[in-house]
């Protein structure tokens, strides 16, 4: 119904998917999906999506699952808005951002919560993204 709706209105269309373990867990014992794959699954998928967050994707370690996820994401075009802010001030990070930009993601930075500075969205976001790649000379993927 979202999509359809987002689909005859020409508009994006935001859904927050696999931002916690415990979603990713449950979604994979519910349906036996990542939640991409299930998202997928459903049609919901499209270049209007910009979906929130997508840490634990399939290859994550934290999730130990295999599958292609982010595959998945460029294949339809959809889009994943990271706020590294917000979830390394959790624990939780991306793993690992160098890896969603060479699949040919597209990830547009955010705050999550206001007020924050995109400077030091973009700061963090390359950080962590060199610490968990263990590549810190990569100043980007092209």
């Amino acid at each position: 119904m979202s999509r359809k709706a987002s689909d005859e209105m020409g508009v994006p269309l935001a859904l927050h998917a696999s931002q916690s373990v415990f979603e990713f867990q449950e979604m994979v014992h519910r349906h036996e999906m990542t939640p991409v794959e299930w998202l997928e699954s459903i049609g919901f998928l499209s270049e209007w999506n910009i979906l929130g967050h997508v840490l634990f994707v399939a290859g994550n370690s934290w999730v130990q699952h295999l599958g292609d996820d982010l595959s998945i994401l460029v294949k339809y075009g959809a889009s994943v808005a990271h706020a590294p802010w917000v979830f390394s001030h959790w624990g939780a990070i991306m793993e690992s951002f160098p890896e969603y930009l060479a699949a040919g993601a597209n990830v547009c930075l955010t705050t999550d919560r206001s007020p924050q500075s995109m400077i030091d969205s973009l700061k963090l976001a390359a950080m962590i993204g060199k610490i968990v790649a263990r590549e810190a000379e990569k100043v980007h993927s092209s």
